[in-house]
């Protein structure tokens, strides 16, 4: 068994994120939708199956564990515009996906379509709108946070997700997961900047052993006395810490160490 859920070991023996989510495909078309008419009734739903049937154009997904229910349909804004948005929110029971989420432009327009584990908006600028926070999580139960804002009416992200810096959640039991699953998340100004930063922290709890090769293993010989490691008696916990600091020139969050060669030995 391995720790390569999502680091995979390269021939310089380095951690490379495999950047997989899995998402649900949107169903066949003769040609791409990038307007939702229906959007123009707003805040009414004169026909809710309909309305759920034409959201399929933009990703949503009807096949799925639980009827389909429109559970958020309001305005809101996000960071970087002044435009007011329209966020379509539906429940999704697939793998680790809870919700899907769809923003459109108030004339209808199709911004972007999310299935987060958890999703909220955070104020991270005063008297600004809030940044919108997606956590995306695989099939497999790795995953991490990714921060959007507006630039130049284009929903973007201000970190480089999988890419910068490890997982911040984690719950699938290869060689560790994280406690709490989803590491505290936290906001403050940790460089005396002027802005706030984002700190994750928590404990990376190894459940199995990693031998001096590399190699993953549940169960280990040691003076000639067997030791078992599993989820309920882990081999060893470790204090575990992500600083993303602000950077005002690029508007991005960037690690504030290399977090993959810090804690390449965790995976």
């Amino acid at each position: 068994m391995g720790c390569n859920d999502l680091k995979e070991k390269s021939n310089s023996n380095s951690i490379k994120p495999n950047t997989t989510i899995n998402e649900p495909e949107p169903k066949n078309q003769t040609e791409e939708k990038t307007n939702f008419d229906l959007i123009s009734e707003f805040p009414k739903v004169k026909d809710s199956t309909d309305f759920i049937n034409q959201l399929e154009d933009f990703g949503f997904n009807s096949n799925c564990e639980i009827p389909l229910k429109i559970n958020l349909y309001k305005k809101i804004k996000i960071y970087g515009s002044n435009e007011n948005f329209i966020l379509i929110e539906m429940d999704y029971a697939f793998n680790n996906k809870k919700y899907q989420i769809a923003i459109f432009s108030e004339n209808g327009k199709h911004i972007k379509t999310f299935y987060p584990f958890r999703y909220e908006f955070i104020n991270l600028f005063p008297n600004e709108s809030p940044v919108l926070m997606i956590l995306e999580v695989t099939n497999q139960g790795n995953g991490g946070h990714a921060f959007y804002r507006f630039n130049n009416d284009k929903l973007e992200s201000m970190n480089d997700l999988f890419t910068d810096y490890p997982n911040t959640f984690d719950r699938h039991q290869d060689c560790g997961v994280f406690e709490p699953e989803e590491l505290k998340m936290t906001f403050k100004d940790l460089n005396n900047d002027g802005f706030k930063d984002i700190l994750f922290n928590g404990t990376r709890v190894l459940i199995q052993y990693k031998t001096p090769q590399g190699d993953w293993l549940d169960r280990v010989t040691i003076n000639g006395k067997s030791r078992e490691y599993s989820i309920n008696q882990p081999f060893k916990k470790i204090p575990y810490k992500i600083i993303l600091l602000y950077n005002k020139e690029t508007s991005k969050f960037s690690p504030q160490e290399d977090y993959i060669k810090k804690y390449e030995d965790l995976y």
